[in-house]
């Protein structure tokens, strides 16, 4: 592993566990036993690191999405990306339980933040739709529809970045699919 990739994971493990706010670049140089000057080398600030950290996060995430975006997932595959999605919140879990403080410091990361959560909206209405077009969900209005897919995105984004979250909270959005379901996948 080379150094930028040593740095990078140590400021994840780092950032997980103690939030980003309190841990600085010259602490991850010293827990590294590399001078700041190095990680300096590799980059510029803590905001370079956390977008790096978020570039890292974004491809994979975006992938399961568009998986869920694409349509028709039966339960076990719709279930495997919400499991997936999971278990790369929880991987970077700092960015959405320190989002607030550190987009306050960098609109830039802000703007990526929302555009993830965006899509993750969208890729859950597309399958809603979806869904609804092959009667496997009735939803009455396209604002039940949309109020579904905020309350799914909350779940993903918020709940599960809470560290007492239990485990079993992404069964959350498949028993709310499966209560509009007319017929099982």
């Amino acid at each position: 592993m080379n150094t930028r990739e040593r740095i990078l994971n140590t400021s994840l493990l780092e950032f997980n566990a103690h939030g980003a706010p309190n841990i600085s670049t010259i602490e991850i140089a010293s827990l590294l036993d590399i001078s700041p000057g190095n990680l300096y080398y590799y980059f510029k600030n803590k905001d370079d690191i956390i977008q790096c950290l978020l570039e890292d996060l974004k491809h994979p995430l975006q992938n399961a999405l568009n998986d869920i975006a694409l349509g028709l997932l039966n339960w076990a595959q719709l279930t495997k990306q919400i499991d997936c999605i999971s278990s790369l919140i929880k991987e970077y879990l700092f960015i959405f339980r320190d989002a607030h403080s550190i987009t306050q410091q960098n609109p830039h990361l802000e703007r990526k933040l929302q555009l993830l959560i965006k899509q993750s909206k969208n890729s859950f209405l597309m399958l809603i739709e979806s869904y609804q077009n092959h009667g496997i969900l009735n939803i009455s209005s396209l604002k039940q529809a949309e109020t579904l897919c905020e309350q799914i995105t909350f779940i993903l984004f918020s709940q599960l970045a809470d560290p007492k979250c239990q485990p079993n909270k992404t069964d959350w959005i498949l028993f709310t699919l499966e209560a509009h379901a007319t017929k099982i996948l």
